[in-house]
């Protein structure tokens, strides 16, 4: 794995997710799958970072790739569930700011995930949103 912010005037983050590395074999094959999540930013503001899920097996990656979820206000409820979790199945809004902030806690695509065992997917929606929120000052 190789991740890279070439040119960041602000504050830069690139850290593993606390605790969401994982190791199972899922589809029960007797191969193990290694998961890791990670997020990068480039930012001086409460934005939320990017955030990637990866699932391995015997050398295939499979991947979400999303927002973080920011707790920026008390007002903003965490609203992310399985059935809004994926961004390509939810529709565009018209209005900028709202768009912006439907992304938070949201991942892009499932495409990935087309080719994996049909237990990869469920699992890693799951620790998706198990980990999407991100506690400000770690």
């Amino acid at each position: 794995m190789n991740e890279v912010v070439k040119t960041c005037p602000f504050d830069i983050t690139c850290n593993f997710v606390p605790g969401a590395i994982t190791v199972t074999d899922l589809d029960k094959d007797g191969i193990a799958e290694t998961k890791v999540q990670y997020i990068i930013a480039c930012r001086s503001d409460v934005s939320p970072a990017i955030m990637k899920l990866a699932l391995y097996e015997n050398g295939t990656k499979y991947t979400l790739t999303g927002n973080t979820w920011v707790p920026y206000s008390p007002e903003f409820k965490f609203d992310v569930t399985e059935a809004n979790v994926n961004m390509e199945k939810q529709p565009k809004l018209k209005d900028e700011t709202e768009e912006m902030l439907r992304g938070f806690g949201r991942y892009e695509s499932e495409k990935d995930f087309a080719s994996a065992p049909a237990s990869f997917l469920p699992y890693a929606r799951t620790e998706w949103i198990k980990y999407v929120k991100e506690k400000m000052g770690e």
